[in-house]
Parts: structure tokens; C-alpha cells; sequence
């Protein structure tokens, strides 16, 4: 493990460790909580790319990527969050919502025997953001999956950090 990597956590068999890349941004202390809870459970199978939804028998927290309706009925906007490469979709009249999933993404790493995580939010599976080039080197039919994704979905305005220079409002 590297000086700028934070272990997290076992895959199901054991062998294989999760870190966390420390200039990816902190992770909190209760989603280290949950991410210890979650990660033994999946099952790597030697894949390179890991996208998984973790269900618990609880309430664990609220999700912040919420759907969305018309552009006349939802406040949207765009803006960049630290550590993306790029603009993010907004909903300015909506709250989080409560949810019992885990929503993990996670990467072999070039030692080949262990995962970097890549994402961790509460709530359902999400496609990647069209910026997101590493999750299109990886599944070539994921950026049509994203833009319909994208299209009909947005994060919580208020619920994460912002670049505030960046905010561009649609209506």
C-alpha cells in the first residue's frame, strides 16, 4: 500500500484489500463505517472494474442523486465538483432521499491483487458522468447509458461541495 492510499476494508475472499486514494478527496468517517460493513460482500471474480449495489436491512443514510421530471418543473443546474474533470447536473427543488443501498465502484489496482474505490454513494446504481473518460475506456456502451441516465437524474444542489465559479443555471 502507498503513503497516499487509506485502507478500507476485504472483498468477500479475503485477499483482496480496498483502498482509497487520498487525493480523490476524504472519505467520512461513517461511510468508512458502511464501506467496512459493505465490502465484504462483493465478490470481485477477478474482474477489472467493479460496479455494485450493497443492500442493507436499514435505513443507512439519504441519497443525493435524485430522478427528475421536466426542465419547466425541476430547477437545474450544472456545476463542477472538486476532484471531477467535469460539469455535474443539479436540482435546486428537490431533497435527498432515504435509502437502504450502497452504491460502490471499484477499480483493480496495477498490483492486480487489490481495488481502489473509485465511488461510494447511498442510493441506487448510477451511470457514469459524461466526463468520466475511465469508465468509458473500460465498457464502450456506457456513455449512451449515461446520457440517458443523466437526462432524467441529478445531485441534490446543496448536498455536495461546488467550485462556485463553475455554476451555470439552465432555469
Amino acid at each position: 500500500m502507498h503513503q497516499q492510499e487509506k485502507m478500507l476494508g476485504h472483498l468477500a475472499d479475503s485477499r483482496q484489500q480496498v483502498v482509497a486514494r487520498k487525493n480523490k478527496g476524504e472519505i467520512s468517517p461513517e461511510m468508512e463505517d458502511l464501506l467496512a460493513e459493505a465490502l465484504p460482500k462483493i465478490d470481485a471474480e477477478g474482474k477489472r472494474f467493479i460496479r455494485e449495489v450493497v443492500v442493507f436491512n436499514r435505513i443507512i443514510g439519504n441519497t443525493n442523486c435524485v430522478k427528475t421530471t421536466s426542465a419547466d418543473d425541476d430547477a437545474i443546474l450544472y456545476a463542477r465538483r472538486p476532484y471531477n474533470d467535469g460539469e455535474t447536473r443539479f436540482v435546486k427543488n428537490r431533497d435527498p432521499e432515504p435509502s437502504n443501498k450502497l452504491y460502490i465502484v471499484l477499480k483493480r489496482s496495477n498490483d492486480k491483487f487489490n481495488y481502489v474505490l473509485i465511488k461510494a454513494a447511498i442510493g441506487e446504481a448510477r451511470e457514469p458522468e459524461m466526463w468520466d473518460e475511465v469508465y468509458f475506456e473500460i465498457d464502450s456502451t456506457a456513455r449512451g447509458r449515461s446520457n440517458e441516465f443523466w437526462s432524467s437524474h441529478a445531485i441534490v444542489w446543496g448536498s455536495e461541495e461546488v467550485l462556485p465559479e463553475s455554476v451555470v443555471v439552465i432555469n
